[in-house]
């Protein structure tokens, strides 16, 4: 069953856009928060409440999650009631450890599918929080997509504040405001981390308004003051890559906790394979599968872009480029 979480510091607006989910929803979801209280659901859709869910009149249910993660998951994961589950986080949680679950839990990978990090900005206040909040800065590193809110309040251009988000994570898409994320994000044709979504970055950023481009070994420093700078690499290599030593490859460099990577999306073109592999990784738990076949003619160039602290760009491509297959 999908899976996404809808992260953003406190006051972003999470509560709102999961209230314009549920109300809008053509899909069946269940949503599991940290409180009620936290949660807001509108009275409206409340048709029954027990004494840790809350049973809406579209047939979607809210759960507060007050104890371990897959305790709570496993109530939804032998019914085919839903379709889909939301779990809102409290505004100052660092999403990570919730996300490096998805891919490291075998409970959870046998059952649950993380689909995507939604992480909604207050955009009045993204720089503020950016600077004095760490939670912040977590939850735009692992996002993998933008919902700005209350643009029209922001101090700066809107296009300013994209491109110090996508400095920051080159990977992220953006949604200009809560309505935009709820018609366009959540449905029953979304499917957030699909291969094919995956596929679309190519080494780019999701940001189309201003230049930003990565090129072969380029890296971006993402540092602010009183912190530990972010960095981004994004590597590409037009040669077939070998399979055991692309993974041995990614293993040492998500394993090296002296330039740890935070997330990190790929697409690899296999020696001896016809098919693309799509890779993701959040907080050092990796995760593969196939992606589309290469096209006839197509040029079969791999593509990764990672974000992490003190990041060795020239190492990196190094390590990566002896993984050309023989």
């Amino acid at each position: 069953m999908p899976v996404r979480l809808v992260t953003g510091f406190l006051g972003a607006g999470k509560t709102t856009l999961v209230n314009r989910v549920l109300r809008d929803a053509s899909v069946r979801y269940a949503v599991i928060v940290n409180e009620f209280g936290e949660i807001g659901i509108d009275g409206g859709l409340i048709a029954e409440e027990g004494a840790d869910t809350l049973e809406l009149s579209n047939g979607c249910v809210c759960c507060s999650l007050k104890g371990d993660l897959v305790e709570a998951l496993e109530r939804f994961a032998d019914t085919d009631r839903f379709d889909e589950i939301l779990i809102e986080t409290t505004g100052i949680a660092a999403p990570l450890p919730l996300a490096r679950d998805f891919a490291s839990d075998h409970a959870l990978i046998n059952a649950f599918r993380l689909d995507g990090i939604v992480t909604v900005i207050d955009a009045r206040t993204l720089f503020a929080r950016i600077e004095d909040t760490p939670e912040t800065l977590e939850q735009i590193l692992v996002a993998d997509h933008f919902v700005l809110n209350r643009i029209e309040q922001a101090p700066v251009p809107l296009a300013e504040i994209k491109a110090r988000l996508a400095r920051l994570n080159p990977f992220a898409d953006f949604y200009n405001g809560l309505g935009e994320a709820a018609a366009a994000l959540f449905g029953a044709d979304h499917a957030a981390l699909a291969p094919e979504r995956l596929e679309r970055f190519a080494g780019e950023p999701a940001v189309h308004d201003h230049e930003h481009g990565h090129h072969d070994g380029h890296q971006h420093d993402h540092g602010h003051a009183g912190a530990e700078p972010w960095t981004s690499a994004s590597l590409t290599l037009d040669r077939p890559l070998d399979a055991m030593a692309l993974t041995h490859w990614l293993d040492a460099a998500l394993a090296d906790h002296a330039n740890p990577i935070l997330r990190a999306k790929g697409v690899f073109a296999i020696a001896g394979e016809d098919r693309r592999i799509v890779m993701q990784s959040v907080g050092g738990a990796l995760h593969g599968e196939p992606g589309r076949p290469w096209q006839p003619g197509e040029a079969r160039i791999s593509k990764v872009v990672l974000i992490g602290r003190r990041l060795n760009a020239a190492a990196l491509k190094a390590g990566f480029e002896a993984a050309t297959a023989a």
